[in-house]
């Protein structure tokens, strides 16, 4: 569909397993940036899937200093933080709290990080991933629009459209569970390529 190599970035990155999913559809794929925080995670991601992004960054604030200077992804895939509406703290009351979300030290990288390093680094569309519980079925105040409407809405902002995806892995093993994905585009293609071709395979790692 490119014509070329499908350029790839990734933040809060994890084990880049958008790269093991390209390769599984032989998709051929470019790295151009990754960002992810825990150095361990990144040298099992490097043995695992090869040193492929030229551009390694430790924080998602330094992926977005550095942003302008990088060349144009096709995709930019972010998976950030749960924490504020994972269903574990949501049992143990350590989590989101209707009313009190911004209360929460990783509340912002969803709704803060995320629109900010799509503006910056501008690819040509995103995968964003997040629990379903809490994020898509709570709102900051009682009756309010949930904290996945107020990311949507964000992202509109940015792109000239965005899809909007759940996933219901009840029969997946460990990832049985949940997951909201928001999938940002500026070519009519690009959902329907990303998540068919991307997003369902990359699932399985």
């Amino acid at each position: 569909i490119l014509g070329r190599r499908m350029r790839l970035a990734a933040s809060f990155a994890g084990l880049n397993s958008e790269l093991a999913a390209a390769d599984a559809f032989g998709i051929p794929v470019e790295g151009v940036a990754s960002s992810e925080i825990l150095e361990e995670v990144v040298q099992a991601a490097m043995e695992i899937c090869g040193d492929r992004y030229p551009r390694r960054f430790s924080s998602i604030e330094e992926h977005i200093r550095w942003g302008p200077t990088l060349p144009r992804a096709d995709c930019l895939i972010l998976g950030p933080p749960c924490q504020p509406w994972s269903v574990h703290r949501e049992q143990t009351g350590s989590g989101f709290k209707t009313g009190s979300p911004l209360d929460h030290p990783l509340w912002h990288y969803t709704h803060e990080m995320v629109p900010m390093i799509l503006r910056v680094t501008a690819p040509l569309g995103s995968i964003i991933e997040q629990v379903f519980s809490g994020f898509a079925t709570k709102s900051e105040q009682p009756g309010g629009p949930t904290a996945a409407l107020q990311l949507l809405e964000k992202l509109k902002q940015i792109f000239a459209g965005v899809a909007y995806v759940r996933l219901d892995l009840d029969n997946w093993g460990e990832i049985s569970r949940r997951r909201t994905y928001l999938s940002t585009y500026v070519r009519t293609y690009l959902p329907t390529y990303l998540l068919t071709y991307l997003l369902t395979h990359l699932l399985t790692y």
